[in-house]
């Protein structure tokens, strides 16, 4: 038929390190070679940028993740995924721990996720860290994210703490995703 596809999913059962540090997600590989698709393929381990309008062709991947009962009072859970089509590179993941000692309750957050396509030649990324912490009647949390794309290089920066927050802007114009290349060309 012209078509292989590979698909993989990790046990339920899955950890590393320990019974309390569970590990799951999944991997595809699909390519075709005649028909209207000849040429088409995907590789993702994790599945695919959250803004990516996956094609319905492509498989559903689970993304990668790790959820770690370090101790009582400490979560932490990762995630990850990684893409590669004819047109577009895409990889990323995501950070989240969470505390709480007593009366201390503490928490954060950090995520990045990237592509790049080529023909036209284009990149985005972006990032995002977050804390907060409460205790008693006390509350504070802190973020801040940033937008990188090109070419011409340029992006925006946003801050925020629970009393102010400010913007920032640089470089020429507003992100924009150029029109993916078809297989033959690729």
């Amino acid at each position: 038929e012209g078509f292989i596809g590979v698909e993989a999913r990790l046990d339920p059962s899955s950890y590393v390190y320990s019974p309390l540090c569970h590990l799951s997600g999944g991997f595809a590989f699909y390519a075709w070679s005649r028909g209207t698709r000849a040429g088409d393929f995907v590789l993702s381990v994790g599945g695919y940028h959250p803004d990516y309008d996956k094609p319905a062709h492509y498989p559903l991947v689970p993304r990668v993740e790790l959820k770690y009962q370090v101790s009582p009072e400490v979560y932490l859970k990762g995630d990850a995924y990684f893409a590669l089509t004819p047109s577009v590179m895409m990889a990323g993941g995501g950070l989240h721990a969470h505390a709480e000692i007593g009366s201390l309750v503490a928490w954060a957050d950090f995520s990045a996720d990237f592509w790049v396509a080529w023909e036209p030649f284009h990149y985005d990324a972006r990032m995002h860290i977050g804390i907060g912490a409460r205790w008693k009647c006390f509350h504070t949390t802190a973020s801040a994210d940033l937008h990188i794309w090109g070419p011409d290089f340029s992006g925006s920066a946003h801050v925020e703490w629970f009393v102010f927050s400010f913007d920032l802007e640089f470089g020429a114009g507003s992100p924009t995703v150029p029109m993916a290349i078809g297989v033959e060309k690729f």
